[in-house]
């Protein structure tokens, strides 16, 4: 540490500094972006966001003015960081930083993409997934859903957050183990595929309930009688009562789709950390967007997101002799595409992100 580092340390940055003042110095440190500073404390965070996504539309249409959206775009975030209560003591890619820098994702895509081997500690329990996987087939020739919304059911697997390969694996689980009970942590497409499955093959006796802060989406897959089926909790899953979890029994599902990120306070560490080790032996656990490798596509790291939860995930599963994996979707169509695509084409070209899991003892 230089000299005097550590007494600046304590002043600089402090989030007792007031918020104005703090935005003030680092914009002036940085020069021209002082400028930007000037006309964005204009701009409160959600009209910055609206104005943004203006401007990347009118972008989109005219090349020409993408270099102003990107500067844009980067003063907004400079600005929203700058004022943060919270603002980081280190940069993206630090050694200290939870985030990666573009240099890190360009390192990472070297090995990004690489399934397990399973060699790593967990175990990929393959014949399992193998005969789990005949059963589940069976059910093929009777999925309901539609590319397109039809209107005869709530689920269409031409969507942005459930691929057709998700939605079979979970109506064919419920199929085979016919849960009384779904929570589901999260909620949207997937939530739709619970009750239609629940309707049309499991005459309603299925309880459901989901749990979701932001629950917009799966009310706009609704029907007006669904409302008195299900029971939606608007809430952060923190924050509910975690006895909901103690009333899930052997053949019971937990549907966690939540934030994808392990932090301070967060749905991710509080589900790993309370629930899980709560729940009885026989109850099957869900996980979305893990793919074979345990990694994220490079995309969404280029993106800007910064997701963690598969690496929580497979530590968690290493040695672990509490919990067994039940089937493993991109795994599968990773090591038996041909079997696959025979049985259940939709499963083989749109295998999604989802892993099962099964509490054992």
């Amino acid at each position: 540490m230089l000299p005097g580092a550590a007494a600046r340390g304590r002043h600089e940055g402090s989030p007792h500094e007031p918020t104005e003042r703090r935005a003030s110095r680092l914009f002036s440190a940085k020069g021209s972006l002082g400028f930007g500073y000037h006309v964005l404390t204009k701009i409160d965070s959600r009209k910055g966001d609206d104005t943004l996504s203006r401007l990347s539309l009118t972008a989109k249409s005219n090349p020409a003015l993408r270099p102003i959206y990107e500067v844009g775009k980067t003063l907004v975030n400079l600005l929203r960081s700058a004022t943060s209560p919270s603002l980081l003591a280190y940069p993206a890619g630090h050694f200290s930083s939870p985030l990666p820098s573009r240099r890190d994702i360009k390192m990472y895509k070297a090995k990004a993409g690489r399934p397990d081997s399973g060699d790593s500690g967990v175990n990929l329990n393959q014949a399992k997934q193998l005969q789990l996987y005949y059963e589940l087939a069976k059910f093929y020739p009777d999925f309901p859903f539609p590319k397109k919304p039809e209107g005869a059911t709530r689920f269409y697997y031409d969507n942005l957050y459930f691929t057709a390969g998700d939605a079979f694996t979970l109506y064919s689980i419920m199929r085979h183990f016919r849960p009384k009970r779904i929570v589901e942590v999260g909620s949207g497409y997937s939530s739709a595929v619970m009750l239609d499955t629940n309707e049309i093959f499991l005459q309603n006796s299925v309880s459901t309930l989901f749990i979701d802060p932001f629950p917009e989406r799966l009310r706009s897959l609704l029907r007006e009688s669904d409302l008195k089926k299900c029971t939606i909790i608007p809430s952060n899953v923190q924050d509910v009562d975690i006895r909901i979890f103690d009333n899930l029994e052997a053949g019971d599902i937990l549907f966690i789709d939540a934030s994808h990120v392990a932090k301070v306070g967060s749905d991710v560490v509080y589900l790993f950390f309370e629930v899980l080790p709560r729940l009885k032996p026989g109850v099957l656990i869900h996980f979305h967007d893990i793919l074979s490798s345990f990694e994220y596509p490079v995309g969404w790291y280029e993106e800007g997101y910064a997701y963690n939860e598969a690496y929580v995930l497979r530590a968690f599963l290493q040695y672990n002799s509490a919990f067994e994996i039940v089937f493993f979707t991109s795994w599968m169509t990773e090591f038996h595409q041909a079997e696959l695509a025979k049985q259940t084409p939709l499963l083989a070209s749109q295998s999604g992100g989802s892993i099962w899991l099964r509490r054992t003892s």
